[in-house]
């Protein structure tokens, strides 16, 4: 007995693996259309398909982005997204981009803070308290613990140098999101969306 791969001789599209004497047993019951190719190994219709030209089979090369699909009249993969689908796409990956800056901390003079929600909330808090400081001509200090896990004792300039840092930080953020935000929905097709990066 041997192993064959059934396929579809327009497309090379493989349908199921065989096991049968010769490949006209092979495709009995199948329609006209329906081929079959002697293989041997781990070869199987989930990862192969045929060329139809000299009816061999082929190794499908892995899917480049997972909402790609592959086209059986090319042989390759191929984004078919609507032009709405992929910009709605890339703008989540556009924020993902986005938040990942924002959240990723910052660095002011040879300190890098974190930036995540709660250090910023706490950020805004001991600016707000080195202001008033300031305002009031008295001293204001904090023990900070930065991004390496290091404590360190900020004065007053350095905190409000900090808050600084986290306001100039989501400035360019949002900035940069807002631009690529434009540039998406501004793409006239697919390639284009899929050109724009973070």
């Amino acid at each position: 007995m041997k192993q064959f791969l059934i396929f579809d001789r327009e497309t090379g599209r493989a349908l199921q693996t065989s096991i049968s004497t010769d490949a006209d047993s092979a495709v009995a019951g199948f329609d006209a259309g329906i081929g079959a190719v002697e293989v041997s190994g781990d070869i199987s219709d989930a990862g192969y398909y045929v060329n139809t030209s000299n009816q061999q089979p082929v190794s499908i090369p892995p899917k480049p982005y997972p909402w790609y699909e592959f086209d059986w009249a090319t042989h390759s993969w191929a984004d078919k997204r609507s032009l709405a689908k992929s910009q709605s796409d890339k703008l989540a990956e556009m924020k993902a981009g986005r938040d990942a800056k924002l959240y990723g901390g910052f660095t002011v003079g040879s300190n890098t803070f974190d930036s995540t929600p709660q250090a910023q909330a706490a950020i805004q808090l001991n600016y707000l308290q080195a202001v008033n400081a300031k305002a009031d001509a008295v001293a204001f200090t904090v023990t900070w613990t930065m991004a390496d896990n290091s404590d360190v004792v900020l004065n007053r300039g350095q905190v409000i140098a900090m808050g600084d840092g986290l306001q100039k930080l989501m400035d360019n953020s949002q900035t940069k999101y807002r631009a690529k935000k434009a540039a998406v929905l501004a793409a006239g097709t697919v390639a284009e969306v899929n050109a724009i990066t973070w």
